[in-house]
C-alpha cells in the first residue's frame, strides 16, 4: 500500500487517468507518481477504484521504477515487467487480495511478446470468523 498509506500520501501526486472495468465493475483509474526522486518508495503505478463504493479493486506497479530493472534486454528487444495485485475478496465491506500477477515479457520491435517469467499467487483459502464476547455488569 505504498501509494495509499497515510504516511506516503504526501509523497505522491495522484491524477485520474481514465476509466476501466474489472469483472463487470466500472472503475476509475488513478495514476500515482512520486512528488520527487528518492531512494525509498520511488514507484509509479495505477490504482483501480470502484466507481460506486470507492474500494480498491486493483493496484499495478510500474516495474521500470524497481531498483536494478533495465528496460533494454538486447538490440531490438525491450523488457516489460509488471506487478499487479487484485482485491476481489470482500468481507463486511473490506477488500482482501485475491491474487498477484507478475509478468516479465520480452517485446520485439514488431510487437511480438515472448514471456520470460509469469507467476500468479492466488489467495483462495481465507478463514473468516466472528469473535463474540459477553459483557457482565456487576
Amino acid at each position: 500500500m505504498g501509494f495509499l498509506s497515510h504516511y506516503w500520501q504526501n509523497h505522491f501526486n495522484y491524477e485520474i487517468s481514465g476509466q476501466d472495468e474489472i469483472n463487470g465493475i466500472k472503475t476509475i483509474v488513478i495514476s500515482a507518481s512520486p512528488t520527487e526522486p528518492r531512494e525509498e518508495n520511488y514507484y509509479f503505478g495505477k490504482i483501480w477504484v470502484d466507481e460506486n463504493d470507492f474500494s480498491i479493486l486493483k493496484i499495478m506497479w510500474d516495474a521500470k521504477t524497481l531498483e536494478g530493472y533495465e528496460e533494454k534486454a538486447f538490440p531490438g528487444v525491450t523488457k516489460s515487467l509488471s506487478w499487479e495485485v487484485f482485491y476481489e475478496v470482500e468481507k463486511n465491506g473490506v477488500r482482501f487480495p485475491s491474487r498477484q500477477l507478475i509478468k516479465d515479457i520480452y517485446l520485439t520491435e514488431a510487437g511480438k511478446q515472448h514471456p520470460r517469467f509469469l507467476t500468479t499467487f492466488v489467495y483462495d483459502n481465507y478463514k473468516f470468523f466472528t469473535v463474540k464476547t459477553e459483557i457482565i455488569y456487576e
